[in-house]
């Protein structure tokens, strides 16, 4: 089994937003084997290899019977020139299910029958049933491997969940990788730092300010003569320096 460093080596943005379908193919089986609480550790290795840094914000929902933590923003540090980068790899943490091969849907099948075998079940008849396992089997498939399979063979269900349920668990696995990749995405490099100027500037600075003040036309009055207190005292200050 290749890791994800080798699944994503490190390349350029044009390179990453390229990805090709085999790609797509290793990153879902490699995501089959991992855990969503796997992720986020990759997800800092990743950005480190660019010289990336992150941070995540999170809030409690409570759905009935439990509460579980939602991703909701994300500010990114250090080098920002790697930002869309690291999303193009973040990326390919989030590929549906559906790209890794036509035995998704079976796949998400077999699993809803497993899950439907343990679980308690309001009344319904077969069809209706069979119905509710192709449809969620269809829009399961948009989410990566490893969501999946935990909200279907790992989470404890009391009852069968129904779309929302098993929508609102999934949704908030992705936040993190989602909110991650839209804020890198995002990201912007700080503006460079003014420069302070040197003693020596700062001297010749208010010298330019004095000789404009002497060269201008005198006005005498007690308005003219605060303006040259005032310009007298800046260049004092400009002067001393610090």
């Amino acid at each position: 089994m290749k890791t994800i460093g080798e699944l994503i080596p490190s390349a350029s943005p044009v390179e990453v937003a390229t990805v090709d379908a085999e790609r797509q193919q290793e990153v879902t089986q490699w995501l089959a084997s991992r855990s969503p609480r796997d992720i986020p550790q990759v997800m800092q290795q990743i950005a480190r290899k660019h010289g990336v840094t992150f941070k995540t914000y999170q809030k409690l929902e409570y759905p009935e019977g439990g509460f579980r933590s939602v991703t909701i923003g994300c500010s990114i540090g250090g080098k920002i020139k790697n930002a869309k980068a690291v999303a193009g790899e973040i990326d390919l943490l989030l590929t549906p299910m559906a790209e890794g091969g036509k035995s998704a849907i079976a796949t998400i099948e077999a699993w809803l029958a497993e899950l439907n075998s343990i679980c308690a079940r309001r009344s319904e008849d077969q069809t209706g049933q069979r119905v509710s396992l192709a449809s969620l089997s269809s829009r399961l498939q948009d989410y990566p491997v490893d969501v999946v399979r935990y909200v279907l063979l790992v989470k404890s269900w009391k009852w069968f969940p129904t779309w929302h349920d098993l929508k609102g668990e999934a949704d908030a696995i992705v936040s993190e990788r989602k909110e991650l990749a839209r804020a890198l995405r995002n990201a912007k490099p700080k503006p460079p730092k003014k420069r302070q100027m040197t003693k020596e500037e700062r001297i010749a600075h208010a010298d330019e300010v004095m000789r404009a003040f002497r060269e201008a036309k005198a006005v005498k009055n007690d308005e003219g003569h605060e303006q040259y207190q005032v310009l007298t005292e800046d260049h004092n200050i400009y002067a001393k320096g610090d």
